[in-house]
């Protein structure tokens, strides 16, 4: 389970429903609660958070899209080079 994507962490598409969202989290609730496995549902409530908040998941969304696309590291380089050449 990776602890940087909610869509791992909650075993579900980029595209899910709040529905879908929903009903992942509380399957993974029932194999992680939190009298049984504190970490694992701090885990998974932390996902959770994040999807279920529209504006928190399209910034997840613009992040993940970036990482993968290798925007993150090309945007990191040029900000590099600007406050080298100041």
């Amino acid at each position: 389970m990776s602890a940087e994507n909610p869509y791992e962490i909650l075993d579900i598409s980029e595209t899910a429903s709040f529905e879908e969202i929903r009903k992942a989290y509380l399957k993974k609730v029932r194999l992680s609660p939190p009298e049984k496995d504190p970490e694992g549902f701090k885990i998974v409530r932390k996902a959770y958070n994040l999807l279920k908040d529209s504006g928190q998941r399209k910034m997840l969304d613009l992040s993940l899209f970036r990482r993968e696309s290798g925007l993150a590291e090309i945007r990191s380089e040029e900000h590099t080079s600007e406050l080298q050449s100041h």
